[in-house]
């Protein structure tokens, strides 16, 4: 999954620990081996609770949230194991993740880096807002590891996540994930493969072809 000057582009806001924006994540993978280099993703980071305490999800909310993920990645074959988490279950903080992944970009490994992130929290239950968990993801996608270890300790990529978050609350956010296709169709939420295709077949005018 590479990201290239393609003739679409699809601009995404989307925090690591909502399980539907894995679903969103894997659905747009599969768009783009099916449209290759005629589409691209700007990938933006939307903290879903920016400098404030996370709320409180029960055991059973928790449950009931991997168990519908898991039915809607094995309906949709998409390919990721969603592995429901032993309890009690808190979710992490995303923004160390957002500004590790921004240091993978630096070094060409944004979209391994970033899929190992999913993978580390709904998967393997991992803490993702953990630097060594996000050190541990970094070295199995084969990134230099001192460089990455620095770019993340001296919060270089901070203002990256700011202006991510401060463009999505100009665009008038209401919910993650969002898609933004040619700056016009808007998706919100885990939507069928279906959708994206039709917005895009729109876009780049193959409809009816």
């Amino acid at each position: 999954m590479v990201e290239n000057n393609s003739p679409l582009e699809i601009i995404v806001f989307s925090d690591y620990i909502c399980p539907f924006c894995l679903i969103g994540y894997l659905t747009l993978k599969k768009l783009k081996e099916d449209y290759g280099d005629r589409i691209s993703f700007n990938w933006k980071h939307y903290p879903l609770y920016p400098g404030t305490d996370k709320p409180y999800f029960s055991d059973d909310y928790i449950l009931n949230v991997f168990e519908h993920v898991k039915n809607l990645v094995e309906e949709r074959e998409l390919d990721i194991e969603i592995v429901p988490p032993e309890l009690p279950f808190m979710l992490p903080d995303s923004m160390k993740a957002f500004e590790a992944s921004e240091c993978a970009r630096d070094q060409g490994k944004f979209w391994k880096f970033h899929e190992k992130v999913f993978e580390a929290l709904f998967k393997e239950h991992k803490d993702i807002g953990n630097v060594e968990v996000l050190k541990e993801i970094a070295i199995s996608v084969g990134m230099d590891v001192e460089k990455f270890e620095n770019c993340l300790n001296n919060g270089s990529k901070r203002e990256i996540i700011k202006q991510n978050f401060r463009e999505g609350r100009s665009r008038g956010i209401s919910g993650v994930p969002m898609f933004i296709i040619k700056n016009h169709a808007v998706i919100i939420g885990a939507e069928p493969y279906s959708l994206f295709k039709e917005e895009i077949d729109r876009a780049l005018g193959l409809q009816g072809k």
